[in-house]
């Protein structure tokens, strides 16, 4: 062999062999080069795992990016969620930080569906021959906006690229995902524990009604007076008007308070006219002749002989009827029988049968209440009473009306509260749903006992013809005459009117009663006083709707698979990965097709031409648009 035969080595000892050697055996060194000489990086269909996490690596980045800042989203918005509006530095709002990172997370999803977009556009023209414009749609695509429109409805075959319609639809969104996001957090008002030191909230009550100090009875200096007055004042109330439970006092807007119990007065009313029960068609008759009888005495101090009238009086009972309970009637203050004609009548030709009777109780009881005030708005409820009456204090007390036990005590306070009986306590148990301990001293009781009977019976006579009074005798009896007949110059009420106007004005003197108890509550002995409430004040509070973060949370899982699927898809079809490169761009058209499309001059004719150009994406050896005719 010669020398121009020989081989030699090179100076990093590899085999040199020269040209005219080499020329012959050109197929046999081709085919053994893979596994003579290193290969360059592979691309497309033969990047390895690693090697394809590296590539597509800015675009899972932007993922991991855009799942961080939806997660600091959510842990920022449960933070907040029910708490008060925080002040923050720069004026910064829970709205304008969510906008923020609103911002941020559409411009990392942004990155992977421009630049997988991108890449759909190379798989576009590998699959088969394109016209050339599609390849500028496809750019216009990737900046948002009309490009994307026009990139749907112009290409054909969209159905066959499930991948395109998914970016298309994530681009389009994201013109309504601020608007979106910002409906997640509202401010709305709410109520909180007020922090100012002069707040208040309190609602009266009175757990025990008594003015025994553990020595003797002695009243304040007003109590007799204040019975009086309320009296007065429900009786000559228009009956149709009620009388409102007393309100809580709130130095705030808003107040709540726990569900409470108090000692009060009620009143129970029913037409005993035509009664057939036991025994009292017999005590009606009595109440009847005793009536006509003590009307038409000319003997009697203070008659008159009266004109046709309308005649009413309230008489005391002596002894219970039985028409209430017995739990009622052991809780009785004072029972009146309300005894009046219907019409007006001839006084001396006055028959029992033109009688009518409508009998009221009014009795000690617990009442359940429900306060609260809303934006400055008081209201009392009353939820249920009762009168029941339970062992307690060490008194074996069952009943608190002296009338009907006089050979336990008088009826007279100042002998009733003499040593041996003062001091006795009778306990009530409470409603439903109210807890806590109520008695009521029984000195307490006979002092209102006697002022009610006082002040509740009398008598009155209307003339026939215009109503005035003839006759009057008891502090109420003008009331009664309102009540009955309407007043002067009055339309005289139906008869069954004439009933409910007797029930409300007996439940108006019960709830003023009641009231005055409680205003008096924290001055009665042992009485555990007020109802402590919450007082409130309005603040601006955060709340979370998180329905409408699903567009953002949607959003990321589908910009997530859209980059999968443009992967995998990239490796099925062995398609270099490009993505938007420029270089690539501009490189990629054979010298052929140029020639077709001529020099750049008038763009819009460049425009109209390459409509007609047809290329396909080969990828055998160099990457090229080429001609596809």
């Amino acid at each position: 062999m010669g020398p121009q035969d020989q081989s030699s080595k090179d100076a990093l000892g590899f085999e040199k062999t020269h040209l005219h050697s080499a020329l012959p055996m050109q197929e046999s060194i081709q085919d053994s080069v893979p596994s003579q000489i290193p290969r360059r990086r592979r691309t497309g269909l033969y990047l390895t795992f690693f090697e394809t996490l590296w590539v597509w690596s800015p675009e899972i980045v932007s993922c991991i990016v855009g799942i961080l800042i939806f997660v600091a989203i959510i842990i920022i918005l449960r933070v907040f969620d029910g708490k008060e509006q925080p002040e923050l530095v720069l004026g910064l709002t829970i709205n304008s930080i969510l906008q923020y990172l609103t911002s941020f997370a559409k411009l990392a999803l942004f990155v992977p569906i421009v630049e997988g977009l991108s890449q759909l556009k190379w798989l576009w023209f590998a699959s088969e021959p394109r016209s050339l414009r599609e390849f500028q749609l496809y750019d216009e695509a990737t900046r948002g906006g009309l490009g994307i429109f026009k990139l749907l409805f112009r290409l054909k075959g969209l159905l066959k690229s499930p991948l395109l319609w998914l970016a298309s639809s994530l681009l389009i969104s994201g013109i309504f995902t601020s608007a979106v996001t910002q409906q997640v957090v509202t401010i709305e008002s709410d109520l909180a524990l007020s922090s100012s030191p002069d707040a208040v909230a309190v609602a009266p009550r009175a757990s025990i009604y008594s003015r025994w100090n553990g020595r003797e009875f002695e009243l304040e200096p007003n109590d007799q007076l204040d019975l009086e007055q309320v009296i007065l004042d429900a009786a000559y109330l228009k009956p149709t008007t009620s009388v409102q439970p007393l309100d809580p006092n709130c130095t705030t807007a808003d107040c709540l308070f726990p569900r409470f119990g108090t000692l009060a007065i009620c009143a129970n009313t029913t037409d005993a006219t035509g009664n057939t029960s036991p025994g009292i068609p017999q005590l009606l008759g009595v109440l009847a002749n005793a009536t006509i009888a003590n009307l038409n005495n000319r003997s009697r101090p203070g008659y008159i002989e009266l004109p046709r009238s309308y005649l009413a009086g309230g008489s005391i009972m002596g002894l219970p009827s039985h028409l209430f309970s017995k739990q009622t009637t052991a809780a009785a203050l004072a029972d009146i029988m309300f005894i009046y004609t219907a019409n007006a009548v001839e006084p001396t030709l006055l028959q029992p049968r033109d009688l009518r009777f409508v009998e009221v109780i009014l009795y000690a009881c617990v009442k359940g209440f429900d306060s609260h005030v809303a934006q400055g708005v008081r209201t009392t409820e009353e939820i249920g009473s009762t009168s029941s009456i339970i062992l307690s204090g060490g008194s074996n007390m069952t009943s608190l009306n002296g009338p009907w036990n006089l050979e336990k005590y008088e009826t007279d306070p100042q002998v009733a509260c003499s040593p041996g009986v003062a001091g006795l306590m009778v306990g009530f148990a409470p409603p439903e749903g109210v807890s806590g301990k109520y008695q009521v001293d029984l000195c307490t009781a006979l002092m209102t006992s006697s002022v009610l009977n006082q002040y509740m019976a009398g008598f009155i006579a209307l003339k026939e013809e215009d109503k005035s009074g003839q006759q009057a005798v008891g502090m109420i009896s003008s009331a009664l005459g309102i009540a009955l007949y309407g007043g002067f110059m009055g339309d005289t009420p139906s008869p069954n009117v004439q009933v409910e106007n007797l029930r409300g004005m007996a439940s108006n003197m019960a709830n003023g009663l009641t009231n005055m108890i409680r205003s008096k509550g924290a001055s009665y002995t042992n009485s555990s006083g007020a109802v402590l409430g919450e007082a409130l004040s309005a603040r601006a509070v955060v709340r979370v709707r998180w329905a409408w973060l699903a567009l953002l949370a949607a959003q990321l899982l589908l910009a997530i698979v859209f980059l999968i699927g443009v992967i995998v898809t990239t490796h099925r079809d062995g398609v270099q990965v490009i993505k938007s490169s420029a270089i690539a761009t501009l490189c990629v058209l054979e010298d052929g097709t140029k020639g077709r499309l001529g020099p750049v001059g008038d763009v819009k004719q460049l425009s109209s031409l390459a409509g007609d150009v047809r290329v396909k994406l080969r990828c055998d050896g160099s990457l090229r648009l080429a001609d596809a005719g």
